[in-house]
């Protein structure tokens, strides 16, 4: 499986088939430009502008953004509800947390998740992920503190922080990742562009943190 990271909230997971996934695609009113990418599958964690910027991608893709259960492209693809705060969407609204599966790997992305905890139903429906993309940068989503919180509760064999202040961002609300590497204890962070992972990337125990450098225009 072949991942990078488009700035943002926007990922994108090439299976070993060359089937892709593009998720939470961004409008350029963020601050940089989406770079030009075709897919087979669009996600949409939450309908906002710089999630939802599926007019960019481009050939004929498969677009989720309703929760529910999907079988595309030789994904298995789980939308599982959640909250963009704190309180029951009452500032933000709903928020879909995608978990992706293909015949290697079990990915969750988390959009904009806001709650502080997990539910139980939640945790149970994301079950066991190998991989998770998580929101780090607060203030619209959760903070690193409650992220970690929340990795130690899945316990994913690898994690990648998303939803951070990065150079050309407008929004100046939004922290960088500096807090939630500290608190993982990663000290030399050696950004990578992609991520060609095989099964033996990832640790028998503990866990993995994998920091990209953001693909953007």
């Amino acid at each position: 499986m072949n991942i990078q990271w488009l700035g943002h909230s926007c990922v994108k997971i090439e299976s070993s088939k060359g089937k892709t996934i593009i998720i939470d695609p961004y409008r350029e009113d963020i601050g940089f430009k989406l770079p030009e990418v075709s897919s087979d599958i669009v996600l949409i964690s939450h309908n906002h502008y710089d999630h939802n910027n599926k007019e960019a991608i481009k050939g004929n893709p498969f677009i989720a953004e309703e929760p529910g259960e999907y079988n595309v492209a030789g994904f298995s693809i789980i939308g599982v509800h959640s909250w963009h705060d704190e309180l029951e969407g009452q500032k933000r609204g709903e928020n879909i947390i995608w978990v992706i599966t293909d015949d290697n790997f079990t990915i969750a992305h988390f959009g904009d998740f806001g709650q502080k905890e997990l539910t139980p139903e939640q945790a149970d429906i994301i079950g066991d992920i190998d991989i998770l993309f998580i929101p780090v940068g607060g203030f619209f989503t959760i903070n690193s503190n409650d992220a970690v919180r929340i990795i130690n509760k899945l316990e994913p064999k690898a994690v990648a922080p998303i939803h951070y202040k990065i150079p050309g961002l407008k929004s100046s609300e939004i922290a960088g990742n500096e807090e939630f590497l500290h608190a993982l204890g990663v000290e030399n962070a050696n950004p990578i562009d992609e991520w060609k992972v095989k099964a033996s990337d990832l640790p028998a125990e503990g866990r993995k943190v994998v920091v990209f450098n953001p693909k953007i225009k």
